[in-house]
């Protein structure tokens, strides 16, 4: 065996070829007539299996917080995101709801419709004692999601967030799927059982989901650059405010709709890469007739940068510490204060141990913030779940998908129980309402069904016979620039890369798998490759064999610095 030689010219990029986020595969020289490359030709080809990713239902899902998702799915109905390339050589051997307490009078209003938004006591002249409660990626909003929301309600929760969601479902141009819209249901349920709502639009939301809610095909522009006022970014966004607001509008509070505040973007002072961005996005609500309250949200360091002139400044937190509240304070003299995200428990990522923030030390803080006079959105207030492939990653220096489990170690859990957070939330809050709460709705069902057993299987292989016809390439092809879906590309799932050797020797990937790669040699499975494993050795053989790669997209990044490098 023999380690490939690292040839310059035999490292090559897809798709962009600028992002090192690319899927490059590097081989050496493993053949004697010359340098293999393994690119050299490239069969992509999409399976039509359609029962992998979730589907959202046809009335709209509890997403959380009011944030809208860019649900990046095929316009085609191939929901299953697998890709398969095959790399041969060629003859020259050459991929919330939120809550805030009913105002009893006002000494200052904020805006027109401030009766029933952000309204200032007239006992401590500080925003009335409040929360807001964030729901998320729960069930369709049919029978569980009214149950949700009637719990959260009972629970003293005057206010909800809901996360709008946005399906493609065809083309607008090459690059510019449709967006079909699935939120409305959601919000009016919230209207039905008494709940206002702050709504969070983005673009961009973090939240923990895939490339924080901006679909993939943005990153078909080699030269993008998220969240900022760069010209293909600001087209994109602006295409989706004429969508979203034309949805939206009739549901604004001045319109007789429950929504009575509108956070603009979504913790920008942790990126702010562009002055001008935050007054952009700005002037995209309130040119298209959105006149209620706007809001900024940031944690303490971002609070500098992420806010706009004219726009009420809110923090994010788990713990009082350095003097957060009184930085906000500060920073905003005589405007009310409020915490927007008040993280009730933490997510999870693979490899470690599920969160848990300890309820009594929660009850604490929300305690102190409500006798300070402070508003307060719990985030979450609802666990969830990020289905399908929707799940983002964080990254500081290690790459760290998220699970599929949104639970959150919320008041409510994944599967809307009421646990001892929302008990001692219930008792906190029926402390701020004048009139006893409404009965918690009783405990749903359970039922143990039979264990299931898997009597058939097909395999990878045998399933490609059933997949779209491959598509070649000279160069492998990063998902995003995949020719499929209208020319969309792929946003999730796997994609299969093969190509022929001759020899054995150590493959070398530079660190170029985004972001896991099962590796099979004549179909047979020898190893596998991902973001902390660069080097598999393959085993010698004196004829051609065929080399798979099976790699999977485990989650875009959804926060941080490195938006811009997420091609998979």
């Amino acid at each position: 065996m023999r380690k490939a030689t690292a040839d310059p010219a035999l490292a090559y990029r897809a798709g962009s070829r600028t992002s090192s986020c690319s899927a490059h595969i590097v081989l050496g020289r493993t053949s004697s007539c010359g340098a293999h490359h393994p690119a050299a030709h490239i069969i992509m080809r999409r399976t039509s299996a359609h029962n992998v990713l979730w589907h959202a239902s046809s009335c709209g899902t509890l997403h959380a917080a009011a944030h809208i998702i860019l649900r990046r799915i095929s316009s085609c109905n191939a929901h299953h995101p697998v890709a398969h390339f095959i790399v041969s050589r060629t003859s020259s051997y050459s991929a919330h709801p939120n809550f805030i307490l009913r105002p009893t009078s006002s000494c200052g209003a904020l805006h027109p419709a401030a009766h029933n938004v952000l309204r200032l006591t007239s006992s401590c002249s500080a925003l009335h004692p409040a929360a807001h409660i964030v729901l998320r990626r729960t069930s369709s909003c049919g029978t569980s999601g009214h149950i949700v929301l009637r719990r959260t309600s009972s629970c003293g929760a005057l206010h909800p967030a809901a996360h709008i969601i946005v399906r493609r479902t065809s083309s607008c141009g090459p690059h510019r799927p449709a967006a079909h819209f699935i939120g409305r249901a959601y919000i009016s349920l919230a209207a039905e059982v008494g709940l206002w709502v702050i709504l969070r639009p983005g673009p961009y939301i973090c939240a923990e989901w895939d490339l924080g809610g901006l679909p993939s095909w943005l990153l078909q522009d080699k030269h993008m650059q998220l969240r900022t006022t760069y010209p293909g970014f600001v087209d994109a966004v602006n295409l989706y405010f004429d969508k979203l607001v034309s949805i939206i509008k009739p549901l604004m509070f001045e319109d007789g709709g429950p929504i009575i505040a509108v956070q603009v973007e979504n913790e920008y002072g942790s990126y702010a890469k562009d002055e001008e961005y935050m007054s952009f996005i700005m002037n995209c609500l309130q040119t298209r007739g959105i006149r209620e309250l706007l809001l900024t949200s940031d944690n303490w360091e971002g609070l500098r940068y992420g806010g706009v002139e004219g726009v009420l400044k809110t923090i994010n937190l788990q713990r009082l510490s350095f003097g957060a509240i009184q930085h906000l304070a500060d920073m905003q003299p005589q405007k009310p204060l409020m915490v927007m995200e008040y993280w009730s428990g933490w997510f999870d990522v693979w490899g470690e141990h599920h969160h848990v923030f300890n309820a009594e030390d929660m009850l604490a803080v929300v305690s102190e913030i409500l006798e300070r006079g402070v508003s307060i959105n719990l985030y979450m207030f609802h666990g969830g779940t990020s289905f399908g492939f929707m799940n983002g990653a964080m990254d500081f220096g290690a790459y760290k998908p998220q699970v599929t489990s949104y639970d959150y170690d919320a008041p409510l859990s994944e599967a809307g129980d009421c646990t001892l957070k929302y008990q001692l939330l219930r008792n906190l809050f029926s402390q701020y309402h004048s009139e006893p709460l409404s009965e918690v709705p009783s405990p749903r069902r359970r039922r143990v069904y039979d264990p299931v057993v898997i009597q058939q299987h097909l395999s990878l292989w045998d399933s490609l016979h059933f997949t779209d016809k491959p598509h070649r390439s000279d160069l492998p092809v990063n998902m995003e620039n995949l020719p499929v879906n209208n020319n969309n590309g792929q946003s999730f799932g796997y994609a299969l890369y093969e190509t022929t050797i001759s020899n054995g020797g150590v493959l070398n990937s530079r660190n170029n798998i985004r972001d896991r790669a099962l590796v099979f040699v004549d179909k047979q499975f020898v190893g596998s490759l991902d973001f902390k494993t660069h080097e598999l050795t393959l085993p010698d053989g004196k004829r051609e064999r065929t080399l798979s790669f099976l790699v999977e997209n485990c989650g875009r990044v959804n926060y941080g610095k490195a938006l811009d490098e997420q091609r998979k």
